[in-house]
């Protein structure tokens, strides 16, 4: 830094001024005379710094560069905010300032205060832009004349807002049972969804908010993990995102797993309609599933439809371990004839569900060995059963024949006779409420004998109905 010359010309003042009183003990018209010259050399040297030394400069480095667009036009006018940069405390520049010594002479690094411009040059859009760095004191007053080593930086802004997301939870070291299933959709997160609060551009990475479940333990049945603070923002590549923009407005979260136990079973099915005596072996054993002869009912075969059975209650557990096949249905006897096809809706007890999703299974019959021997039973050998005394029944043709067809091996066929064959229709299946006539089913009485032979299709007949005079 260069020397004034008033400071040296003051410096060889005061040595004189030492000699002289070295001789002598200074009067007080000396001291008098001292101060006075003193005050006079001092305002001589004030006035001499200020207009002779008026471009005095001074340089101060690494100061830092203060980024804050709050109470700027970026941010009460266009409402834009700065994404926060890694590098923002790493920016600093060197600057030179200019002036007068007596006000920049005593300036230190703590005086003074780079900042980016957020008025002057910035406009209304998001994204980057290239800002002015000014210089100021500490004390706001702007400096007129100075030079920095970097003059501009390179600021990312956006418009901040609030969105939602959805919260969905993660369980990476939880262990099941081999019979136990999670369903992910079922699985509940509250809260639900999550507000985040942060630069526009930034929030549209976001997908929604993973939590994780941090416990190790195996489950075995629904439980609710609660405070799961452990959570990442994903994207929709399930790629995590930054949270460093962002406000999250959570601190925990609780998450329920529901629990679904699940058995696989051999499918089977019931006859119904059977008469007393009647063999159901010697139907099940030719019963196949799905129209395809290939699955067996358990206990006649060994390759069998499975059904997987699934059920949230444990009590409901406890009686699915005990069971060793799931019966989907009933088939009416007489709907089982040669070549037929019938379709079973799948039947669910209530609390399980079919998981393996079968609808509804085709059943067909093995007929090999089987003939249809079809005979006539007389109309008036069917007996009336249970009606009402307020109205008779009368069959169309009394007098006529009806058609029926028995199903069984060629030996057990020809072992039965027509005279063996009796009919009877219970009326208590006929309405009532109205005359007219109604098609009904009746039933074959066989030979005690014949016990693995039935009569397929049910045969019907017309049954008129009237008013009792």
């Amino acid at each position: 830094m260069q020397k004034s010359k008033t400071g040296s010309s003051f410096g060889k003042y005061i040595s004189f001024l030492k000699k002289i009183f070295r001789f002598r003990k200074p009067t007080r018209n000396d001291l008098i005379y001292l101060i006075l010259s003193f005050l006079v050399a001092f305002f001589l040297w004030v006035y001499i710094a200020s207009q002779i030394s008026p471009n005095y400069e001074i340089t101060i480095t690494g100061v830092p560069v203060v980024v804050d667009i709050r109470g700027t036009k970026a941010d009460l006018e266009y409402g834009l905010s700065v994404i926060p940069s890694e590098n923002d405390d790493k920016l600093k520049v060197n600057c030179t300032i200019k002036g007068n010594r007596t006000a920049i002479g005593g300036l230190s690094r703590s005086d003074i205060v780079a900042y980016v411009d957020f008025d002057s040059t910035v406009t209304n859009t998001n994204g980057t832009q290239v800002l002015p760095i000014k210089l100021r004191s500490a004390n706001g007053k702007n400096f007129g004349n100075y030079k920095l080593s970097r003059s501009t930086v390179e600021v990312t802004m956006d418009y901040y807002e609030t969105q939602e997301f959805p919260a969905k939870a993660v369980y990476p070291d939880l262990t099941f049972d081999k019979e136990i299933v999670i369903n992910p959709d079922e699985i509940t997160v509250d809260p639900p969804t999550v507000k985040i609060y942060g630069p526009r551009a930034q929030l549209s990475k976001i997908d929604y908010v993973r939590v994780y479940i941090d416990e190790d333990e195996e489950i075995t049945q629904k439980k609710t993990f609660t405070n799961c603070t452990h959570y990442e923002l994903v994207d929709a590549g399930d790629a995590a995102v930054s949270d460093s923009a962002f406000q999250v407005q959570a601190t925990g979260f609780s998450v329920e797993i529901p629990v679904h136990y699940t058995k696989t079973l051999p499918v089977t099915i019931d006859l119904s309609n059977t008469p007393k005596g009647f063999n159901k072996a010697e139907v099940l054993k030719r019963i196949r599933l799905n129209a395809n002869d290939v699955f067996e009912l358990p206990g006649y075969g060994e390759n069998n439809l499975t059904i997987t059975i699934e059920t949230d209650n444990p009590q409901l557990k406890k009686e699915l371990d005990d069971r060793e096949t799931w019966s989907i249905g009933s088939v009416p006897l007489y709907s089982l004839s040669i070549g037929s096809k019938t379709d079973i809706t799948v039947k669910m007890d209530e609390g399980y569900i079919d998981r393996s999703e079968l609808g509804t299974v085709t059943v067909t019959m093995d007929s090999t060995g089987l003939i249809a021997d079809t005979r006539k039973i007389k109309n008036s050998d069917i007996q009336l059963m249970n009606g009402s005394t307020d109205y008779n029944y009368t069959l169309q043709s009394p007098a006529g024949n009806t058609l029926i067809t028995l199903i069984g091996t060629k030996e057990d066929l020809a072992a039965i006779d027509s005279a063996d064959l009796h009919a009877s229709i219970n009326l208590m299946s006929v309405p009532t409420t109205q005359e007219g006539t109604f098609p009904r089913g009746f039933t074959v009485t066989l030979p005690e004998t014949a016990t693995a032979v039935w009569v397929s299709p049910q045969p019907r007949v017309n049954i008129t109905v009237t008013v009792a005079g």
